[in-house]
Order: structure tokens, then C-alpha cells, then sequence
């Protein structure tokens, strides 16, 4: 079968992801990401550490402004979280893009707004105490090219990894981001 990948370029490298290319709650959640793998700082499972991190960083977060184009169309704004997603999830299992499908060649752009805070924030409190829920549909933008202007100060995140690096960005970083319809083929047995 075949699987698409992105591809993100920013002005001094690029790079290719499977999952998802993102910025606010999520990147700054991977850059915590020894926090919440050291059994000492939280109780619970690993999953279980992020969603309460994640919560955390959600109630925190001031809504940053974006500047994004969707395959032209202007889809910026302030946001405390804005992904771009090959797969329906982000972080631990939040499924921002249910409908997402890794081989159609578009990309799911989830741009996470003041307005879904408390929703967001609600179905991470029943994820934790019911280990399930269902996350009300965010707003999403099917798309085959997404251009984003990050703003300074926002960590950034390719897949699981802090991208592109550990460190907030210094100045607004600009970046092209394209799906690669059929980049890798799957085989299912």
C-alpha cells in the first residue's frame, strides 16, 4: 500500500516525517520528553505522564500568532498548538485528525484555537481518569502544501523528536510544508 510522507523545509535544512510537524503544547511537550519518561517525576504509565503534562501545558499556554497558508487559502491566527498531521495523531494518542488517512496525499492541518481549550482540556481529563473519551472534531484544513510562519519563542516538533532543535526558535521561522503521496510503500500481511 502505499504511505505518504511530508517533508518540511526551513531556510537551513529539511527534513521528511511520518506522523506529524508541529508547534505550541505538543513541541513544547517533546521537549519534555526526559521529564516524562523518569519514573520519578510523575506517577502512571508513560502515556499517562504526557496526557497530564499535556494538560498542564494547555492550561499554561498563551495563544501565539501564526502566520499560515493552507494550499494558498489564509488559515493564520492565534493559536496555543498548530499541526500538521500524515496521521490522525499527535503526542500520546490525541487524535487531532481522526479522519486522516496516510495514503491519500493530503495533509491535515489542526490549528488549536482559544475556543478549544476547554474541550481539548476536558477530554484530556477523561483520557486520564477513564483511560478513554472521545475528543470533540477540532477544525481542520485538508491540504497538499501548508506554509507556516512559527513565532518566535515557539518549539517546534518533527514526529517525536524536537525539531529543529531542543531550543525555542530565536526569530519567526518560515516554513514549506508538502506531502509526498506515495513516498514509502507499506506491506500489510
Amino acid at each position: 500500500r502505499p504511505f505518504d510522507l511530508g517533508r518540511v523545509e526551513a531556510p537551513t535544512e529539511r527534513a521528511r516525517f511520518v506522523e506529524a510537524l508541529g508547534g505550541g503544547i505538543f513541541g513544547a511537550l517533546i521537549a519534555r520528553k526526559a521529564e516524562i519518561q523518569a519514573d520519578a517525576q510523575l506517577l502512571g504509565r508513560e502515556t499517562d505522564r504526557a496526557l497530564h503534562l499535556l494538560g498542564d501545558l494547555l492550561r499554561e499556554a498563551r495563544p501565539r500568532r501564526w502566520e499560515i497558508s493552507a494550499d494558498g487559502t489564509d488559515a493564520g491566527g492565534d493559536y496555543v498548538a498548530v499541526e500538521v498531521l500524515n496521521m490522525r495523531f499527535a503526542g500520546p494518542n490525541v487524535p487531532l485528525a481522526p479522519n486522516a488517512d496516510p495514503s491519500d496525499g493530503m495533509l491535515d492541518l489542526v490549528c488549536i484555537a482559544e475556543g478549544d481549550r476547554e474541550a481539548l482540556g476536558d477530554y484530556l481529563e477523561m483520557r486520564l481518569r477513564l483511560a478513554g473519551g472521545a475528543l470533540p472534531e477540532l477544525a481542520r484544513v485538508r491540504a497538499a502544501s501548508v506554509r507556516l510562519v512559527a513565532p518566535a519563542g515557539e518549539r517546534l516538533h518533527l514526529d517525536d523528536r524536537a525539531w529543529p532543535t531542543g531550543d525555542p526558535v530565536d526569530e519567526p521561522l518560515a516554513l514549506e510544508v508538502r506531502c509526498l503521496p506515495g513516498a514509502a510503500t507499506v506491506v500489510a500481511g
